[in-house]
């Protein structure tokens, strides 16, 4: 057996020594190899946030802990993951005020759009939105890195 073998490794050196193959052209050997890559999907460079009501209290009703009875406005509190929304919304001379505060950190002096209304938090994540009307809004606010995204909110 070992001299079938040896003829054999003989044969398999002499192959590669008088080898005069060419190699594959560099273009098809990267388009071969790109047909099994996989395809990645670019990751999202903004992530939104959906909140979530947690407390709704409409005017009128006596506000559970507190002494001074009922509310004056309506005040809303969201929940979007690690942070927290507060609205409050009450009648005004041009229709209804929505005075809100991001609550966590990262928000500060962002755009905050209610519908068609845009305005700025200030250094503490408050914002208000002036003159709006009765109807259902969606409302947005982003840190260039996340979003918080609250929809069908009703104003009336």
């Amino acid at each position: 057996m070992s001299e079938s073998r040896d003829k054999n490794i003989e044969r398999i050196i002499r192959l590669m020594q008088t080898d005069d193959s060419a190699d594959a052209p560099s273009e098809a050997v990267k388009w071969s190899k790109n047909i099994f890559r996989t395809r990645q999907k670019q990751p999202s460079a903004l992530q939104k946030i959906k909140a979530v009501l947690k407390l709704d209290i409409a005017p009128g009703q006596a506000v559970f802990g507190e002494r001074s009875g009922a509310a004056e406005a309506r005040q809303m509190l969201f929940e979007a993951g690690e942070f927290g929304i507060d609205l409050r919304v009450s009648a005004s001379e041009h229709g209804f005020e929505v005075r809100g505060q991001v609550l966590g950190e990262g928000f500060e002096n962002r755009e905050a759009i209610l519908g068609q209304h845009a305005t700025q938090t200030n250094d503490l994540g408050e914002f208000v939105f002036e003159a709006v009307e009765a109807g259902t809004y969606a409302f947005s606010v982003g840190n260039g890195e996340e979003e918080i995204v609250i929809e069908g909110i009703e104003i009336s």
